[in-house]
């Protein structure tokens, strides 16, 4: 007869001593643990402040950059620098971008507490705002402590999306939601009370492999892996002499992933760095 493993072994003791009944959660590790600066921090030119979001359009391999004064999508070639301006006329505020599939990119607009969803074409130099289906994510004005991230599952077809502080918040909504009048918001779990000591909340982006969240703070210095309820699964400091950072990474706002899993931060005003995995 073949033994139990050492691993079933520990989780049925665990069981017991914990008593029975008692619900045994086992992660596995966390994909942070996995990466190491590849190149950076990358001088965006051209751009003087406000980079603040990234996203990846994984059928060109183009990453899309967003600044929110003036409000504009940045089209950055592989040396990380600027292809292309694109135009966010009438919109106000874009704090990030998310690409949700095809065409179609969303931002947030942080003091209009806005999801915007629009098509975004190659040969676009501009996107109207009246052209974008649009949710108010949060009634409540709350100046410049609004809206700061968005990401997206497309395995839930739903947002994540992000308020920066005072309170902090993450909601959820599904895309079908867009542009209904009574559309359903919820919040997967209270961040304030439940904050794995992230101070603010600066972006969040979904693994398409997982279905966690990757949680950016940038009063923290700190990435946070969590799941969907809010369930620690592991943290990436942006700190020098972690992960090949010589300095700290200043002002971290903007998250993505890129081809082959590869990882980059955005940090205002315009820099950008790069992490792969072995």
């Amino acid at each position: 007869m073949k033994r139990p493993s050492t691993t079933l072994c520990l989780a049925l003791y665990t069981c017991f001593t914990l008593g029975i009944g008692t619900s045994l959660s086992v992660s596995a590790g966390s994909i942070l643990d996995e990466y190491t600066l590849a190149r950076g921090p990358v001088t965006v030119l051209n751009v003087e402040e406000d980079l603040s979001g990234i996203t990846y359009l994984p059928e060109s391999g183009t990453l899309y950059g967003v600044l929110n004064d003036p409000p504009s999508i940045l089209v950055l070639n592989d040396d990380l620098q600027i292809a292309k301006t694109i135009l966010l006329a009438g919109f106000d505020d874009t704090e990030d971008i998310v690409h949700v599939a095809g065409e179609r990119f969303a931002v947030v607009e942080e003091r209009r507490r806005q999801l915007c969803e629009f098509t975004l074409t190659t040969d676009a130099n501009r996107v109207n705002y009246a052209d974008a289906a649009k949710i108010l994510i949060e009634p409540t004005d709350f100046a410049n402590k609004g809206l700061e991230g968005v990401g997206y599952s497309a395995a839930k077809n739903q947002f994540f999306i992000i308020k920066e502080k005072k309170p902090r918040r993450i909601y959820a909504v599904s895309r079908t939601a867009l542009g209904e009048a009574d559309a359903k918001i919820t919040r997967p779990w209270d961040i304030e009370a439940q904050s794995h000591d992230m101070k603010d909340l600066s972006a969040v982006i979904v693994d398409p492999k997982s279905g966690h969240l990757l949680l950016l703070s940038d009063d923290s210095s700190v990435i946070v892996e969590t799941t969907t309820s809010g369930e620690m699964i592991g943290s990436f400091p942006l700190k020098a002499g972690h992960a090949g950072l010589k300095a700290d990474i200043p002002q971290a706002e903007g998250l993505t992933f890129g081809k082959d899993g590869t990882l980059y931060v955005v940090s205002e005003p315009n820099m950008i760095y790069e992490f792969k995995r072995p």
